[in-house]
């Protein structure tokens, strides 16, 4: 949670990174410096999903707010970062490209064959939130029994049907999906009285 919470203050700096003017110096070496301060301690939490929401987040904000030469450099760079984090995870994790035989990647398949198999047992309601911990020996979930690890199912989707049901997982994709419309529809009303406030939608 630490690491995602950084992604989204990293996402916003960025953002007001970007639509600071060129003459306010100041402004810009404040941003930049909390960005990269952001950035490198995202790093050493080794959270692949925050870094990889971060990039992401950015490279989005340079599309709606940069020129076209920043947008095509951009591009450019996402293309490098993605080919750089492929060879820095098979360098660092030695398991093969695919992973399979990684215990994180082995763990994570394992839940989520186990959480669709109780969406399937329990699809309207689920099982309760936060009963797998409590239950799960009767639930046979396997990577708990193999890895000695109560951990969660490493994909909001699944989680949410496993414990809430699919009634509850639509809501939430409807909510998201809306929530996006919004940002999009405020934003470009936003760029009409203010880039400050632009920044701040966009991030």
């Amino acid at each position: 949670i630490f690491a995602e919470m950084l992604m989204l203050i990293g996402c916003l700096t960025w953002a007001m990174l970007l639509i600071v003017q060129p003459q306010q110096t100041g402004l810009r070496v404040l941003f930049g410096v909390v960005f990269l301060a952001l950035t490198a301690t995202i790093f050493l939490t080794e959270t692949r999903a925050a870094l990889g929401g971060l990039a992401a987040g950015c490279f989005l904000a340079t599309l709606m707010l940069a020129g076209k030469r920043s947008r095509i450099w951009a591009t450019a760079a996402l293309l490098v970062l993605v080919i750089a984090a492929g060879f820095w995870i098979h360098h660092t994790r030695g398991k093969g490209w695919t992973g399979a035989q990684d215990p994180g990647t082995h763990f994570r398949t394992m839940m989520w064959e186990d959480g669709m198999r109780l969406v399937r047992l329990h699809p309207w309601f689920g099982v309760g939130m936060e009963t797998i911990r409590n239950h799960w020996p009767e639930w046979n979930i396997r990577a708990y029994t193999l890895y000695h690890d109560q951990s969660h199912f490493h994909s909001d989707m699944i989680q949410v049907a496993v414990e809430r049901g699919l009634t509850t997982l639509a809501a939430w994709l409807w909510f998201e999906v809306a929530y996006v419309i919004f940002l999009f529809q405020v934003a470009g009303k936003a760029r009409r009285h203010s880039r400050f406030a632009t920044g701040v939608v966009v991030g």
